[in-house]
């Protein structure tokens, strides 16, 4: 969180305006910026609690209740997903009959979603940013 406090603190106002305005994600310091504190086993209300960055069983009703899981190590290439998510470098592909974690796809692979691709980027079926301008 410090540097992301850090990165805020060096823009100007307007530099911070045109940033908030652009749509434009953050430095990777804001990206994450919270470390989670709780270790396996331990009791969490979300993902950003562990350090793991796993947290299973984790809810929220629509009155603000919170259910607590337990800190879990993040799932990774082959097993079953946990809450639909897996750890860095995965994504949870639900098209089986059970949801696993796989590891995200290259460029050029067949996607659904962006969720799936390296890049975040999924267009026109294939992973990667689009190659034609779309005037946008």
């Amino acid at each position: 969180m410090g540097a992301c406090v850090e990165l805020v603190r060096t823009l100007s106002c307007t530099q911070l305006a045109e940033l908030n305005d652009s749509g434009s994600p953050w430095g990777a310091e804001c990206q994450d910026p919270f470390e989670g504190q709780v270790g396996a086993d331990g009791a969490c209300a979300h993902d950003w609690d562990c350090v793991s960055e796993s947290c299973s069983g984790d809810a929220t009703d629509f009155e603000g209740n919170i259910t607590f899981g337990v800190c879990i190590t993040a799932t990774t290439e082959g097993l079953p997903c946990d809450d639909f998510e897996c750890a860095d470098g995965f994504f949870c592909d639900s098209s089986g009959k059970v949801p696993t974690c796989l590891a995200l796809l290259v460029d050029g692979s067949n996607c659904e979603l962006e969720d799936e691709c390296a890049s975040g980027a999924c267009e026109g079926g294939f992973c990667g940013a689009p190659t034609v301008c779309d005037g946008v």
